[in-house]
Parts: C-alpha cells; sequence; structure tokens
C-alpha cells in the first residue's frame, strides 16, 4: 500500500471585494379609513455594506 501525505491544500476562493448597497423597502400599506401616516416612513440604516466574492457582489 502506497501512502500520499501532502502538507498544503490549495483553495481558489477569488478575490475578497465588498459593496455599499442601499436598503430600499418594499411597502404595501393599507389603512382604514379615516387613517394614515402622519411622516414618511424612515428605514435606518439606509444602507449596508456587503463583502464576499468578486463574482457574488456585482451588479
Amino acid at each position: 500500500m502506497q501512502e500520499i501525505v501532502k502538507d498544503t491544500v490549495f483553495l481558489d476562493v477569488g478575490s475578497l471585494v465588498s459593496k455599499k448597497i442601499a436598503v430600499k423597502p418594499n411597502l404595501k400599506l393599507n389603512f382604514h379609513v379615516g387613517y394614515d401616516l402622519s411622516e414618511e416612513v424612515k428605514i435606518a440604516p439606509d444602507s449596508i455594506t456587503v463583502s464576499g466574492p468578486k463574482c457574488c457582489c456585482q451588479n
């Protein structure tokens, strides 16, 4: 029986990149008659930063 020993593993994981993305709410609000918003809906935070391989963070 032959034994193969390797002390190194090579992985091609690509380049790590970060991208800032705006948070856009998808709201469909319905109110009873006589009720409405008193002010515009505010989303916090307005953006997030995601990181990952370059191929997954494009567009």
